[in-house]
C-alpha cells in the first residue's frame, strides 16, 4: 500500500510573500519561493508524512516561522514514522515542542514568529491526523467527505474569527490536537486558510470527486482560490491513501515555475 500525492503552493493575488510552507515525504519549499507557485507531485511507501504550515508575524517572520517547522519536520520524520500506533501522538507533540523552541529562541527583538499545523501521518493501521490553528484536513472515504481537523480560533463554532487561539511558537506552549485514524482507502486534502476563506466545502468536496489524478484535484483547487479573489497565499496536499505500491525507483516531480 502507498500514497501517490500533488502538492501546490501558490502566493495568492495580494501577498508581497508566501508565509506558507508544506512537506510531502520529505521535501519543503525552498526558501527563496517568493512569488514563484511551487508544486511537486510524488508518490511514498507508507509510513508518510504530510503536513501544511500556514507562517505569521509579519511576511518575512511568517514565513521563516513555517519554513522552519517545515524543515524541523524532516529531523524528526523518522521517529515519528518509527513509532508505535499509542506513542505517535508523543512523537508529534515532541516535534511540536522543538518548533516552538525554535521560534521563540529566533525571535527578533519584539517580534512574534508562529505558525499553524496541519499534519497528516499515514501509517499501516490508518492515517493519523494533527493541528494546531486553522490549516485543515478533509478527507473523502468510506464515510464521504469530512472536515477531520477543529480550527483552533475564537469563535470558532460560529465560524466568524480568525484569531487564532492556539499554535507554534506564540502564547502557551499548547498541546497539538489528534483525532482517530481514518481507516480504509482515501483521498486527503491538508490546506491552508488561502483555500478554504475562497472555496466553500461543497466544491471541495466537488473537486475532489470529479478529478480522477491528485495533481488535476490539486491544480483545480488552487485556480478556484484564485478566482474567489486569491486573498492569502494558497497551500494545499491532495493524498490518495491506499494506492498501488509504487515501483522500487520512486518518481517525484518538482516544479518551481518562473
Amino acid at each position: 500500500m502507498a500514497v501517490v500525492y500533488a502538492a501546490r503552493s501558490h502566493v495568492g493575488w495580494r501577498r508581497e510573500e508566501n508565509e506558507d510552507n508544506l512537506y510531502a515525504d520529505g521535501v519543503t519549499l525552498p526558501p527563496d519561493i517568493c512569488r514563484r507557485p511551487f508544486s511537486i507531485d510524488g508518490s511514498a511507501a507508507i509510513p508518510a508524512i504530510f503536513a501544511v504550515c500556514d507562517g505569521m508575524g509579519g511576511e518575512a517572520d511568517g514565513a521563516d516561522a513555517a519554513r522552519q517547522a517545515a524543515e524541523l519536520l524532516r529531523r524528526h520524520g523518522p521517529s515519528i514514522k518509527a513509532a508505535a500506533p499509542d506513542a505517535l501522538t508523543g512523537a508529534v507533540q515532541d516535534y511540536a515542542d522543538a518548533v516552538n523552541r525554535a521560534l521563540r529562541q529566533g525571535r527578533r527583538g519584539a517580534a512574534r514568529r508562529g505558525t499553524t499545523l496541519a499534519a497528516a501521518v499515514a501509517a499501516a493501521d490508518g492515517v493519523h491526523c494533527f493541528n494546531m490553528g486553522d490549516s485543515r484536513i478533509y478527507c473523502l472515504g468510506q464515510e464521504g467527505f469530512q472536515q477531520v481537523t477543529r480550527d483552533h480560533t475564537a469563535g470558532a463554532a460560529q465560524g466568524r474569527s480568525h484569531q487564532l487561539t492556539r499554535c507554534m511558537g506564540i502564547g502557551d506552549l499548547w498541546a497539538v490536537e489528534s483525532y482517530p485514524p481514518l481507516r480504509g482507502q482515501c483521498r486527503l486534502l491538508l490546506c491552508s486558510d488561502g483555500l478554504t476563506d475562497m472555496v466553500p466545502p461543497p466544491d471541495l468536496e466537488e473537486t475532489l470527486r470529479r478529478c480522477a489524478a491528485v495533481s488535476q484535484a490539486a491544480d483545480r483547487l488552487v485556480q478556484l482560490a484564485l478566482e474567489g479573489g486569491g486573498r492569502d497565499n494558497i497551500t494545499v496536499i491532495v493524498a490518495d491513501i491506499g494506492a498501488p505500491a509504487p515501483s522500487p525507483a520512486l518518481r517525484r516531480t518538482i516544479t518551481l515555475k518562473g
